[in-house]
């Protein structure tokens, strides 16, 4: 059995993450993805953003999530087990996962039109 302890500090939630919303495939040639800059993204006015990818540039808007959605990232666990259960007696260890909430998107950016060609 499992149990999941998700961290929540209000103090420590940042705004530096969005969601971005892509129709279609971004294909690269890169043998690692990792801090791989895509493109250049900005945003235009309120409710609109642009994205430039090499030659090519998408014009998006900016639409509110139905359900916001929390970006966590998980923690070491202790090597500690938690003992005792009140639902059933019989477990006597538990593994552990702990994870800590970066931020919570509520909105994100669409980019669903075809490219224009710079």
């Amino acid at each position: 059995m499992s149990r999941v302890k998700i961290n929540f500090d209000k103090s420590k939630i940042s705004d530096d993450y969005c969601l971005i919303e892509l129709h279609g495939t971004i294909q690269t040639d890169a043998p690692q993805l990792r801090n791989l800059q895509v493109g250049k993204f900005s945003i235009i006015s309120n409710d609109k953003a642009e994205l430039l990818i090499g030659a090519h540039k998408l014009e998006g808007k900016i639409v509110k999530l139905d359900k916001p959605l929390a970006m966590m990232m998980k923690v070491p666990a202790d090597n500690n087990p938690l003992e005792g259960n009140s639902i059933n007696e019989n477990v006597s260890e538990f593994r552990t996962a702990k994870y800590d909430v970066l931020t919570i998107i509520k909105h994100k950016f669409i980019f669903k039109d075809r490219p224009i060609v710079n």
